[in-house]
This record gives structure tokens, C-alpha cells and sequence, in this order.
């Protein structure tokens, strides 16, 4: 990676200082509301920078996968079955390999 890591971040939320401060955070507290919160807030840290670090070509490739996975993460709906909770499961399964595999190419 050629790029200087303040451009990488120069378009996200959080600054790296920030971004370890959230980490520490995250270790340091007990309550799961805020680690929730914290969590969330790393999630789309890592999302930006993803994204950021991508090309514009396969940014748009990899930004539908990611919202794919993020729908399906989306939590257990209200009468989802047995079958379509692993169906559900299998998926997501199969879209972070395919975005493991994005990353690496």
C-alpha cells in the first residue's frame, strides 16, 4: 500500500487517535449498550476505509456486497423459520468469503 495513511482517513468519520481511543473504550467498559455503540462505530470506521482504500471500479462491486451483508446481519426477523434462519446463515456465509476473496484480488 503506497497511500499515506492520513489520506486513507481523510475522508471518514473518526481519526486514527479516535479510532484507538473507541478500541480502548470498547476493552475497558462492561456495559453492552455502549459496546454496542462502540461496535457499531468501529464497523463503519472499517467500512470507510475499506472503502476508501479500493479502487473506484471494484468500489462500487464491493460496496453491494457489503450491504448485502449487512442486510442479512440485520438480525433474526420477527417469524423466520428454522430453514430460512440457516438459509439466512449459509448466505451470509457466502458473502463475507466473497468479500474476503474482493479484498485480497
Amino acid at each position: 500500500m503506497n497511500r499515506n495513511l492520513g489520506d486513507v482517513t481523510a475522508y471518514t468519520d473518526l481519526t486514527v487517535t479516535e479510532f484507538k481511543e473507541l478500541v480502548q473504550e470498547y476493552r475497558n467498559t462492561d456495559d453492552k449498550v455502549v459496546k454496542s455503540k462502540i461496535e457499531k462505530a468501529i464497523e463503519d470506521f472499517k467500512n470507510q476505509i475499506i472503502n476508501s482504500i479500493l479502487d473506484k471500479g471494484d468500489r462500487t462491486k464491493l460496496r453491494n456486497l457489503h450491504q448485502q451483508r449487512n442486510e442479512l446481519q440485520g438480525g433474526m426477523l420477527l417469524f423466520e423459520t428454522k430453514y430460512e434462519r440457516e438459509k439466512r446463515k449459509k448466505r451470509l456465509k457466502s458473502l463475507i468469503n466473497k468479500l474476503l476473496s474482493e479484498k485480497l484480488d
